[in-house]
């Protein structure tokens, strides 16, 4: 669970294999004005609820990433989980 802006979100961890690529594709590279239309659907998949345009105009660059900070770790600790139980 994170908030910004007075407005609580929680992470989706199951998102679309599309958004995974997208995430890769502007990883270090947030900087560039092509990757906002990315980056707006990146967040409406990351985040629940999805937040509205106008939510995401208010987002500051250390919330953006945080959410990714967040979803980091969130999907490693799922992986040690799983990798735990298949070694069970």
């Amino acid at each position: 669970m994170i908030e910004i802006n007075g407005k609580e979100f929680k992470i989706n961890l199951d998102i679309r294999w599309g958004t995974q690529k997208l995430m890769r594709k502007i990883q270090g590279d947030m900087e560039n004005p092509k990757n906002d239309k990315y980056m707006e659907y990146i967040m409406k998949d990351l985040l629940i609820p999805s937040p509205s345009t106008r939510e995401m105009m208010e987002f500051r660059r250390s919330d953006i990433e945080n959410i990714f900070t967040i979803f980091g770790e969130e999907v490693e600790n799922k992986d040690k989980d799983f990798k735990k139980k298949r070694s069970i």
